[in-house]
């Protein structure tokens, strides 16, 4: 894959409800006038250590082209990103418009086929974002609601936790994402 000056390697936080719980769990995407992250067998790569990302770095040669970031670029939470659809009608940090561009990139990196009312209202949603911090007007304007939109955001996380793997520091190995969590959660639950 050919590389641009304006593109750059990106170090991505991601918080998800799993489990009752929060998991918070990270990626390398590469972002500008190319964008994509590291696919595995058709799995999306997440570590959970940051020291972690060069396992994931050298997994994809294309990755080489770029240095290797330190420093989060972006928080993509979606606890507290449906939070904000629940009770705010502003994004005055661009958290909706972030989360929801960089989960969407993620689903098109996995060449997945979103619902297509879904995909629509999430794609206008984050339009009208780009351009408007405040929201409220967008769900009586449109025919979508807020609930109908953080139900697309949360089949888009499952979509990404059923198709991902992370990286287990212990075993050295990755794991299938899912896996990794329900076997975390066994265990504590078992002692």
């Amino acid at each position: 894959m050919k590389t641009h000056p304006e593109s750059q390697l990106e170090l991505m936080e991601f918080v998800f409800p799993i489990e009752h719980k929060s998991i918070t769990i990270y990626n390398l995407m590469v972002y500008g006038d190319i964008e994509y992250t590291t696919l595995k067998n058709n799995k999306l790569l997440f570590f959970l250590q940051i020291k972690d990302r060069k396992k994931i770095y050298i997994q994809d040669k294309s990755f080489s082209k770029y240095k290797l970031p330190s420093k989060i670029a972006l928080t993509c939470d979606l606890i507290h990103t449906i939070r904000l659809l629940r009770k705010v009608n502003i994004d005055n940090h661009a958290i909706i418009l972030n989360c929801s561009n960089t989960l969407m990139d993620l689903i098109d990196a996995l060449k997945m086929p979103l619902p297509k009312l879904y995909r629509n209202g999430i794609y206008q949603l984050a339009g009208r974002l780009t351009f408007h911090k405040e929201f409220a007007s967008f769900f009586e304007e449109t025919k979508y609601k807020r609930e109908f939109i953080i139900k697309g955001l949360l089949k888009i996380e499952e979509m990404i936790l059923n198709n991902a793997l992370i990286y287990d520091s212990i075993n050295n190995k990755f794991v299938k994402l899912t896996d990794y969590f329900s076997d975390r959660h066994n265990k504590l639950v078992k002692k």
